[in-house]
């Protein structure tokens, strides 16, 4: 916020304060996001931006057309558009096509840049498919390998048992619960 009162056009000083209260005060985030846009470069950061406000806002359709517009005009190569697709069909209800976005975003995204938020939520899209519960625990143990925080390791490890314990896979489960005393 002193960077803010210091230099009011300073765009990165709008962005964090956005990141910070995007997830706390969505209303709160919208004034800082209005104004990082307004000062910002015209970009793709900035647009999507605000496609993942309106989907934290929870107007899925909205950012969901937002989102289709940027990845069918000048930013088709801006790779985490698939995962704000993503979620939005999630929310919709829609997981075959959430499914088919995090595929996209997964083939073409460097490893190191995809999060551990980003394994989890494909790995709960895929439990969602009786075929796909091998595949979604892979996801799951991605993400516990990709996050440093126990409780989220914990809580990943968490989904991989609540999956073998649904599909009555006892000698995995009790894989899992082995792995986890060594957090």
């Amino acid at each position: 916020e002193q960077a803010v009162n210091t230099d009011p056009a300073y765009a990165p000083a709008y962005y964090a304060l956005y990141d910070y209260y995007k997830n706390r005060d969505v209303n709160k985030a919208r004034s800082y996001l209005e104004s990082y846009v307004a000062n910002a470069d015209k970009d793709c950061k900035a647009s999507f931006f605000y496609a993942d406000y309106l989907f934290r806002a929870g107007k899925y359709q909205e950012s969901l057309d937002k989102a289709k517009q940027l990845q069918n005009g000048d930013c088709s190569n801006y790779i985490r558009i698939n995962v704000l697709l993503a979620y939005d069909y999630d929310r919709l209800g829609d997981s075959v096509n959430a499914k088919m976005h995090m595929e996209q975003f997964m083939a073409k995204e460097d490893t190191n840049k995809i999060l551990a938020s980003d394994y989890e939520f494909f790995g709960n899209i895929l439990a969602k498919f009786s075929n796909r519960s091998n595949e979604a625990a892979g996801y799951f143990m991605k993400a516990v390998y990709k996050d440093t925080a126990v409780d989220k390791k914990i809580s990943y490890l968490n989904s991989i048992a609540s999956l073998y314990r649904k599909n009555e896979n006892y000698t995995a489960l009790l894989n899992v619960v082995k792995a986890s005393y060594g957090i």
